[in-house]
């Protein structure tokens, strides 16, 4: 196909509005096989729309890290379990659900940072029951 020539812009918008009213015989309308053929079908030929959601989640299973945390991509988000535990993690665009036999125990925002913690202080409440200094200066306090 030539490239096209003309004065200005205007000039250029002009003849390729014409070209493309000679292709599909309106503006902004798409030229297609079947319509210069007549054919009506259309959306005949889509496929039929899911008849079940599906989730926009990435699934993972890993284990809790000795600091009551997992490991989701790249970044550690803490978790309400005894180290050693496989839990279920379902990723989504905002949030982050772990789950322990079905249980949800902890629900965090996701981060789309790299190598971040994202710790609840509520998950180490335990410990500082038995060990009272134990988080001074820890990050779940920063955090």
């Amino acid at each position: 196909m030539p490239v096209p020539e003309a004065r200005d812009l205007e000039e250029l918008n002009s003849q390729l509005l014409a070209s493309s009213r000679m292709t599909s015989g309106a503006p902004g309308r798409r030229s297609s096989p079947d319509r210069r053929r007549g054919d009506s079908r259309g959306g005949a030929q889509l496929l039929p729309l899911a008849e079940q959601d599906f989730e926009l989640a990435e699934l993972s299973f890993p284990r809790v890290d000795g600091l009551g945390r997992v490991r989701v991509r790249t970044n550690l988000y803490s978790a309400l379990v005894l180290p050693g535990t496989t839990v279920e993690v379902r990723l989504y665009p905002s949030h982050v659900p772990v789950r322990d036999e079905g249980r949800l125990i902890a629900r965090h925002n996701r981060c789309y940072e790299r190598h971040q913690q994202v710790l609840d202080l509520e998950h180490y409440l335990d410990m500082l029951e038995r060990k009272p200094g134990a988080l001074i200066g820890s990050k779940p306090l920063a955090a």
